[in-house]
């Protein structure tokens, strides 16, 4: 093999080599911060109370939406449903129904007040009712208010 650089041996290509290895890793990795002990503790406690504020507003225990064994798992059929929920509640944030300038805070308690399901349920007006043949007739449902 040709030697491009005679005038510098082999070593001390090897050595620059690793030199501008070590550098351009460096300079990745400093990007990248591994969360100290603190940082995850901190994270947990903040989750922790987040999550007990939330089974207050609802009125149930952390078993109602988690596999008490793995937390981030989605097997039980509520977990899907608080999260688009949770998702819900961000936007309704987002959307100014933030407990600012006097306008109130959407959170869970908003509809559900302290029970799993709420006990509003909006009426359905009869022009845009789909029928079913084992649903009950018009004449036996509520009549419509606007």
């Amino acid at each position: 093999m040709r030697n491009t650089f005679p005038s510098i041996d082999r070593n001390a290509r090897t050595f620059i080599l690793l030199a501008l290895i070590w550098a351009m890793s460096f300079l990745f990795l400093q990007n990248v911060q591994a969360e100290t002990p603190e940082d995850l503790l901190r994270k947990e406690k903040e989750v922790r109370e987040q999550m007990q504020i939330l089974s207050r507003q609802l009125g149930v225990t952390c078993a109602s939406c988690h596999d008490t064994r793995n937390y981030k798992s989605s097997k039980k059929p509520l977990y899907p449903i608080s999260l688009e929920h949770m998702k819900i509640t961000q936007v309704l944030i987002d959307q100014g129904f933030d407990g600012k300038n006097g306008k109130p805070k959407a959170d869970c308690y908003m509809c559900h007040r302290g029970k799993l399901s709420p006990d509003y349920k909006e009426r359905i007006h009869p022009m845009t009712e789909i029928k079913k043949s084992n649903e009950k007739k018009p004449e036996d449902k509520e009549e419509f208010e606007p």
